[in-house]
């Protein structure tokens, strides 16, 4: 059943609102009221919340029919419809000020009438679609300029990363280039070396960003597979043994019972090597990192933690945030912009594992991430 229009009467004449209130009746409107002084107008829109008002400019009491109108609208968002004797200019003038849905000039027609009536409740709608529009616009518009915003955030963290190891290189390669014939042998072994970790760091950097261009066109490579995941550890422990040499680190793996997980292989790869290199970084010469693999229910619980630099919980809030992924050096210098641990947090996600982060400032920080476990009778 369809719901009537309801509509408040404020009307001081008692013959013009009860031939009101039967016409409107007769219309197929529901009246909810029919009250004689703005205050009683006002009391009753408020309590009421009417689709339409009828509202005769001259009222008895303190207020007339504008007046009231404009207090009312000041709290409830409804069409009114003036009625009046008065046509002149001056009248009008002063109630355009409450923006009215319409007049109605007494006497008037009831077909005039609910023409007016419902050619307003139209206006109404309309404009009630059009904020709503004009709100989603706006909100889009925002999040439009956070985007853009973030983005020039983005490409500027981006070049300034870019522009320091690539003037390494050229730095670099001009010595090799203008002056090996009178460079020693541990020069050029310098140079070659700070060559190589300046490449390395460009091709990392370039590689994240392929990555993340594929996350945001949803076209990113995943081929979940049955995986050894103790397997993968000690790999990529070993392809790490150079940088923990490096810096005297050790690292005290606990990886208990062989677990087999369901997953992309590169991905976990990537996590893991993202998740220790990070963990050297901020490890200081000599200390250690500590490694260890829980089997929960449903899935392999993964623990990396460091007692390195630590972070403040500001650092942990914006750590997956491209826009705000620039981090700070290492212990002995290490750069970097962040952006391998925010594409760590898409691979786990992408294979249905959590990443959870808890730091103390000076005191350290650990990372802990699950993946889906292969079922042992599966």
């Amino acid at each position: 059943m369809e719901n009537k229009t309801r509509i408040l009467i404020v009307e001081d004449e008692t013959l013009v609102s009860f031939d009101l209130k039967n016409i409107i009746f007769n219309l197929g409107y529901e009246v909810i009221g029919v009250v004689r002084t703005g205050e009683e107008a006002f009391s009753k829109a408020f309590e009421e919340k009417p689709d339409l008002i009828l509202m005769d400019i001259m009222l008895s009491g303190k207020l007339n029919g504008i007046e009231t109108a404009e207090q009312i609208k000041k709290s409830i968002d409804v069409p009114i419809i003036y009625l009046t004797a008065y046509a002149d200019k001056a009248t009008l003038q002063n109630a355009k000020v409450t923006e009215p849905f319409g007049y109605i000039i007494k006497p008037f027609e009831e077909r005039l009438l609910q023409s007016t009536i419902e050619l307003a409740l139209y206006k109404f709608k309309m404009e009630l679609k059009l904020r709503e529009s004009e709100k989603r616009y706006k909100h889009l518009a925002e999040k439009l300029k956070d985007v853009n915003d973030s983005k020039d955030q983005f490409f500027s963290l981006i070049s300034h990363e870019l522009r320091s190891p690539f003037n390494s290189i050229l730095g670099f390669a001009e010595i090799l280039y203008n002056d090996h014939e009178e460079l020693t042998k541990e020069e050029m072994k310098l140079y070659i070396d700070s060559l190589y970790h300046s490449s390395r760091h460009i091709f990392s950097l370039l590689n994240n960003l392929l990555h993340l261009s594929r996350f945001q066109t949803g076209k990113v490579d995943f081929n979940p597979k049955v995986l050894s995941l103790n397997y993968i550890i000690e790999k990529n422990l070993q392809i790490l043994k150079l940088t923990l040499d490096k810096k005297e680190i050790s690292i005290q793996p606990s990886l208990g019972e062989e677990l087999q997980v369901f997953a992309d292989e590169a991905m976990v790869n990537s996590i893991l090597l993202n998740l220790l290199t990070n963990a050297i970084k901020y490890t200081r010469r000599g200390g250690k990192i500590e490694l260890s693999i829980l089997e929960r229910k449903n899935s392999a619980e993964v623990t990396i933690r460091d007692h390195g630099v630590g972070m403040t919980d500001e650092t942990i809030f914006n750590l997956f945030q491209i826009e705000m992924s620039k981090t700070l050096p290492g212990t002995e210098g290490e750069t970097g912009t962040g952006l391998g641990l925010v594409l760590t947090k898409k691979f786990i996600e992408q294979n249905g594992g959590i990443l959870k982060v808890q730091s103390k400032l000076h005191q350290g920080s650990t990372f802990t991430f699950t993946l889906p476990i292969l079922n042992r009778n599966e």
